[in-house]
């Protein structure tokens, strides 16, 4: 499994925050997601197919809150009742009152982190992009590169968590698309080949298919409760909920008050 990097209590009192702060050193999976700012329909697709997976299990998705990749992936996680925080290269006061924040849709701040550096009313510059940049990567256990050009701040939040030694995905493009040869370019660097999504569940030793598994295994035996289908799953309540709620409604188990049955 991936070594959890959540801030601890301590560390948080250098930043500005709006939102649910406790989503940064909670037990959840830990995923940065970056990429272009023009995203095109094929990284779209691969998004909406991984997060099909993601939804079953205790993730958040960590992401900074700009255009095309970073804002599709905030809303895709809150989409399928995700947590997700945006890191800003800007006050967060500054970032509302622009457009970005706009495009935020199906906001709950439950779910929800705005985190910056930056004081209310501070302006981007370039370096804070660079800054926060490499706030993402030491946020995250693994980073997903969704799309990315050579030239771009994509390309720089890989390259520091390969330097910082954070697992990189990158899914691989033709060689002939320009505009998606940072990714190809990530690869080369060490970055992992992302084909599908058990590519990554299984990079933080999840697996949808393993924990129903578990628990259709153990109720053939005998009936269990709620806590001790945790016990022997040994995952996080939420992903222990969904997991049975799937499978009550494929009608292979059902739930009596009490305990669950076959």
């Amino acid at each position: 499994m991936v070594i959890d990097k959540s801030i601890s209590n301590k560390n948080l009192e250098k930043y500005y925050y709006e939102g649910n702060k406790s989503l940064l050193y909670d037990n959840s999976f830990k995923l940065g997601i970056v990429g272009s700012r023009n995203i095109g329909a094929y990284t779209i697709s691969i998004l909406e197919s991984l997060f099909e997976e993601l939804r079953e299990f205790d993730f958040t998705i960590i992401s900074g809150g700009m255009y095309g990749v970073d804002i599709f992936a905030h809303n895709l996680a809150l989409k399928n009742n995700l947590k997700t925080i945006c890191v800003l290269p800007q006050g967060i006061d500054t970032y509302k009152s622009s457009s970005l924040y706009s495009q935020f849709k199906n906001i709950s701040y439950d779910k929800l982190l705005l985190i910056s550096e930056y004081e209310n009313s501070e302006l981007p510059r370039k370096f804070t992009y660079l800054e926060r940049n490499k706030l993402i990567c030491k946020l995250s256990s693994a980073v997903y590169v969704a799309q990315a050009g050579t030239i771009s701040g994509s390309i720089s939040t890989g390259l520091f968590a390969l330097k910082s030694f954070t697992p990189v995905l990158c899914p691989p493009f033709p060689l002939d698309n320009i505009s998606f040869q940072g990714t190809n370019l990530l690869i080369s660097k060490g970055a992992r080949i992302y084909l599908k999504p058990s590519d990554l569940l299984d990079l933080f030793g999840v697996s949808k298919t393993n924990i129903e598994d578990v628990i259709y295994k153990h109720l053939k035996n005998q009936s269990a409760s709620f806590l001790e289908i945790c016990k022997i799953c040994d995952s996080s309540t939420e992903q222990v909920k969904k997991n049975l709620l799937e499978l009550i409604l494929k009608g292979q188990i059902f739930f009596d008050g009490e305990k669950y049955f076959l």
